[in-house]
């Protein structure tokens, strides 16, 4: 039984990434199959640490790198939000990438991040 423990951990984490769920919708999932269940709170990307919102796939779905301070794993939604208010940062697949080389982050998050700054008020230069 001590072995099975560990094992079972390990197989819910590839279940995860396999399907690109998110550490919530995981969560929310064995608890509805398993009510009894103790299961561990939600996940979050690094990016998402201080927004409300609940991660959209998989937390470490891309790899941003901002010009100036550290590198940051995040979800699509975390890191299309970073993304339309940074102007100097980059992004890449992050580690979930490897287990599933057909996400489609990267572009989803540019994509979903042009939308969210064209929603952003332009800045008012005259105002500083």
């Amino acid at each position: 039984m001590a072995n099975s423990l560990p094992l079972a951990a390990v197989e819910m984490t590839d279940a995860r990434i396999a399907a690109n769920l998110s550490g919530d919708q995981l969560r929310a999932a064995a608890l509805e199959l398993y009510p009894g269940t103790v299961v561990a709170d939600g996940f979050r990307c690094q990016a998402g640490t201080d927004d409300p919102e609940n991660c959209e796939g998989l937390e470490d779905a891309v790899l941003l790198l901002p010009a100036s301070g550290p590198a940051l794993t995040a979800c699509v939604r975390h890191s299309a939000a970073i993304l339309a208010t940074m102007t100097d940062c980059r992004i890449e697949p992050g580690p979930a990438y490897r287990y599933c080389p057909d996400l489609h982050a990267v572009p989803d998050a540019v994509r979903r991040s042009r939308a969210l700054r064209r929603q952003l008020p332009e800045p008012n230069p005259g105002s500083e």
